[in-house]
């Protein structure tokens, strides 16, 4: 199989990428790229284009994977083959799909896969979500969408865990543990109650024929967060819906008086009772186009936008569905 390789020399575990350089240079089936921008990456994907590969690895972050996923979903006829090694700080989407072990271990494990005669594909298939904001702004495609109290989280780590050295999922973790504490004792000078109108369905067919849809919540909420992704940071699975739509959505609505944390733990593993997220101001559903109102920030796979005052609308849809290897 031929395999394109893409570093990016910016993210979290660049100072490995000498070892990786010398791996990929040790085996012909191997292109190795470096590329760290916009205009890199758009560079890549367009080569993808004119030099089929039988594999697309990537050596980055959460960032770099987004901004790859979105030129492959919006501008290649077919989505490759996807491996994703550990290359960057949190590596939220290498803990679900991604090749196991450090990015120079990943890559080893992969070449010794290939030089296989009889190697056998094994995949997970996942859904890309597709978010749009600000007509007529392109639209991005990622992994993880996250808006309200995962803002104030982001910025927690930044600012107090990051430049401990603190990678992977343990730094996203303890912001997580944060806000966990400050909803149980309502600490609002941890997080900001965002307000937010949201609508969801869960297939496309409903929502084209003026369908109800299956989730509607409006007023202050603490948290949204949608993924195509089975898990997060730590394996945690904070999705309890069962329709039939394509990824993962949970809201949470403001509550004056806190949140119990005994019945918020629950929630994290994906056993909520529905009466109890209910009374606890939870929704959740797996959706296929979901419409939200939000003014102010949000993240995609670690990246951060925003809405205009003026247009408040963020849409979320399928983009298709990507295959990752798995080893």
């Amino acid at each position: 199989m031929q395999i394109a390789l893409l570093s990016n020399p910016d993210s979290g575990r660049s100072k490995y990428l000498d070892k990786i350089r010398k791996l990929a240079d040790s085996d012909h089936q191997i292109k190795h790229f470096l590329a760290a921008d916009s205009e890199q990456f758009a560079r890549f994907v367009e080569e993808l284009k004119h030099t089929p590969v039988d594999l697309v690895v990537i050596n980055a972050g959460d960032g770099t994977i987004q901004a790859l996923l979105t030129l492959i979903m919006l501008h290649l006829p077919e989505p490759p083959l996807l491996a994703i090694l550990k290359g960057g700080t949190t590596n939220m989407t290498n803990g679900d799909v991604g090749i196991k072990g450090s990015s120079v271990s990943g890559l080893k494990r992969i070449m010794q896969w290939n030089n296989r005669q009889d190697k056998r594909i094994q995949t997970r298939i996942r859904p890309v979500l597709k978010i749009q904001w600000n007509d007529p702004c392109s639209p991005i495609c990622g992994m993880f969408f996250g808006a309200g109290a995962i803002i104030e989280g982001q910025d927690y780590f930044h600012s107090h865990l990051r430049k401990k050295g603190l990678r992977n999922s343990i730094g996203p973790a303890l912001s997580a543990i944060r806000i966990l504490f400050a909803l149980n004792r309502n600490q609002q000078t941890l997080f900001s109650p965002v307000s937010m109108q949201i609508s969801g369905w869960e297939d496309k067919h409903a929502l084209e024929s003026s369908g109800e849809p299956v989730i509607q919540s409006s007023g202050s909420h603490l948290v949204a967060l949608a993924s195509g992704l089975e898990r997060l940071f730590l394996g945690i699975h904070p999705f309890w819906g069962n329709n039939q739509g394509a990824w993962h959505f949970t809201a949470a609505q403001h509550q004056p008086a806190g949140y119990s944390l005994l019945r918020l733990l629950p929630l994290f593993r994906g056993k909520a009772a529905s009466d109890v997220a209910q009374n606890q101001g939870f929704i959740s559903a797996k959706l296929d186009h979901l419409e939200m109102h939000l003014n102010g920030e949000f993240t995609v796979d670690g990246e951060r936008y925003a809405t205009r005052a003026d247009s408040p609308l963020i849409t979320i849809s399928v983009a298709g569905y990507a295959r990752f290897l798995q080893l």
